[in-house]
């Protein structure tokens, strides 16, 4: 059995790698994927982002429950001129943000107690 051609010659005459066209149809492919995907996981954000919010708002809601039920059916005072006024669901004046991003506000509000969260 005599080989048709050399062993070396065997070598020269394998492809050592990918061709330009077959390298071009893989990016193609790869493209055409992450196009169909990325609409996908935008709106699969978009609904996380959803989530989140209605889940603050029932804790929030939870919060403003429980504080009426531990205080005879009364509602926490909210905002009635003085920002910094101690007896209020939250301190400080939440249309300012540095105001509004102070943990300590958050925290000396009288619903921190119900839900002591900043998260919410």
């Amino acid at each position: 059995m005599n080989p048709r051609y050399s062993a070396s010659e065997r070598l020269r005459r394998l492809p050592l790698g990918f061709t330009l066209i077959e390298l071009l149809v893989v990016i193609a492919i790869i493209a055409i994927l992450a196009g169909m995907l990325l609409p996908a996981l935008s709106k699969a954000k978009v609904k996380g982002q959803g989530v989140i919010c209605t889940s603050n708002l029932k804790q929030l809601q939870l919060s403003w429950s429980m504080y009426a039920d531990d205080n005879n059916d009364h509602l926490v005072m909210n905002y009635y001129g003085d920002p910094n006024a101690p007896e209020r669901w939250v301190r400080g004046d939440m249309t300012n943000d540095p105001d509004a991003t102070n943990a300590t506000y958050m925290q000396t509000g009288y619903l921190w107690k119900c839900n002591p969260a900043l998260g919410i």
